[in-house]
C-alpha cells in the first residue's frame, strides 16, 4: 500500500475526505471508475492493511475450504 500525505495537496482532497466520512467517493478518469476514497477513521493500520490485502483474503478462502473439526472432537482428541 502506498501512503500519501494530503496536507498541502489542494482543496479537492479535503472535500474528498469530508465526503468519504459519510459515503465512499468514486473517482473516475475519462468517465471510467479509477479509485474509491472511503473513510478508515477509527481503524488501526494493521486492520486497514489486512482488509485490503489480496493475499490475506486468498489465505482466508483457502482455510475455509479446509476440513474443520467440531469443538467436542478437538477437546476429546486433546483429552480435555
Amino acid at each position: 500500500m502506498i501512503t500519501i500525505e494530503i496536507a498541502g495537496r489542494g482543496p479537492a482532497w479535503g472535500e474528498f475526505l469530508e465526503q468519504a466520512r459519510r459515503n465512499p467517493v468514486l473517482l473516475t478518469r475519462n468517465g471510467a471508475p479509477a479509485a474509491v476514497v472511503t473513510s478508515v477513521e477509527g481503524l488501526d493500520l494493521e486492520h486497514i492493511l489486512t482488509a485490503s490485502s489480496a493475499e490475506f483474503w486468498q489465505m482466508i478462502a483457502e482455510r475455509r475450504r479446509d476440513r474443520t473439526v467440531p469443538l467436542t472432537e478437538a477437546r476429546s482428541a486433546l483429552g480435555l
